[in-house]
């Protein structure tokens, strides 16, 4: 059982966009956002915990990670032993050689330690049009560049023509260390739709805590049923979900709810989502987030462990305008009471 991080790098600063007035600078510095950020990833490593994931956004406060490797690279020169992870890269937003290219650079960096490269093809309207990008072309687009990204990390020399790429007679360089680096290649998924698409291109899935384990537990059926009918063995997901720890249960909650809440209405304005089903979404969230007493996270990630066949769950810390004192001492927590009953532990 893997548990790993991944940190917000969030600044709540939606007002200035709605009220299209940026006269004063944000309450909060994205240059404070960053050294809070960077601060609590320093720990994750000490504190014992398995991986560290970066995420990729453009253009608005929601997240401030523009390019997730670069954080990954940043990472990975300061520690030694964990795994490191993209949750996720918009595909359409990089050409797919470069991005080849890079992640390559990041496997050697890493030698020998594992990357899980999770991809996707982008949602929100104002980030595709922040690129210059048509979002009617990202279905297409993901596919393709999908396509080339995994041909240039397995093969001595391609021709890929589609029709948003067409690149002839490529060799790659550098070749990646690892030879399983697309073992490793996972998507996020939001529908049944996407569900159908990631199973058929063979990438593994992954969950955010937008759901309940019943309802992952449904499309997990779909996602290896579709996976069976190509002949593909059944593949355990991710998780990410928000996390809140303390020994307190009532302060967890309210924290977890708060939190959560903040981060769901920055989510649900960063992608225009409509407003009759907002509220319901939000709610979602903050029902299905991992938060409580070490004894409490115990029993709730032990539920993903033991009926999604869940090996490997991310949590998301650092959202909503949750103070790096709060972050630390839930990461903290979480390292002393709840990684050891969890270490060592097998789905099955």
């Amino acid at each position: 059982m893997k548990i790993g991080v991944c940190f917000g790098f969030q600044n709540s600063d939606r007002q200035r966009y709605l009220d299209d007035d940026f006269s004063a600078p944000p309450a909060v510095s994205d240059a404070r956002v960053y050294e809070d950020n960077l601060y609590l990833s320093d720990l994750v490593e000490p504190l014992g915990f398995d991986s560290m994931f970066a995420i990729e956004h453009h253009g608005s406060p929601h997240h401030l990670t523009a390019n997730p490797l670069d954080m990954l690279k940043y990472w990975a020169g300061r520690t030694s032993r964990i795994d490191l992870g993209t949750c996720l890269i918009v595909m359409p937003w990089h050409h797919p050689l470069r991005l080849a290219e890079e992640i390559s650079m990041l496997d050697h960096m890493l030698a020998g330690r594992k990357m899980w490269l999770g991809v996707g093809r982008g949602s929100a309207p104002r980030e595709f049009t922040y690129m210059g990008l048509d979002i009617a072309d990202n279905r297409e687009m993901f596919a393709e560049s999908v396509d080339i990204l995994r041909l240039a990390l397995s093969e001595e020399r391609f021709s890929y023509k589609g029709k948003h790429w067409d690149v002839k007679d490529i060799v790659m360089r550098p070749k990646p260390r690892s030879r399983d680096i697309c073992d490793r290649l996972f998507a996020g998924v939001t529908s049944d739709e996407s569900i159908g698409i990631v199973a058929r291109m063979g990438l593994g899935i992954m969950f955010s805590s937008g759901k309940s384990p019943a309802e992952i537990d449904k499309d997990m059926s779909l996602f290896n049923g579709l996976r069976a009918e190509q002949n593909l063995p059944p593949d355990p997901p991710i998780i990410l979900s928000a996390m809140y720890c303390s020994e307190d249960e009532e302060e967890a909650r309210e924290v977890s709810a708060k939190c959560c809440a903040e981060y769901m209405e920055g989510t649900l304005w960063h992608y225009e989502f409509p407003a009759e089903i907002a509220d319901h979404v939000k709610q979602l969230f903050v029902k299905n987030a991992l938060y409580g007493t070490p004894d409490q996270l115990i029993e709730k990630i032990s539920v993903l462990r033991d009926e999604l066949n869940c090996e490997h769950v991310v949590l998301l810390t650092s959202i909503g305008g949750m103070t790096v004192e709060q972050s630390e001492r839930s990461l903290r927590l979480v390292s002393e009471k709840v990684l050891p009953a969890l270490h060592g532990t097998r789905v099955g």
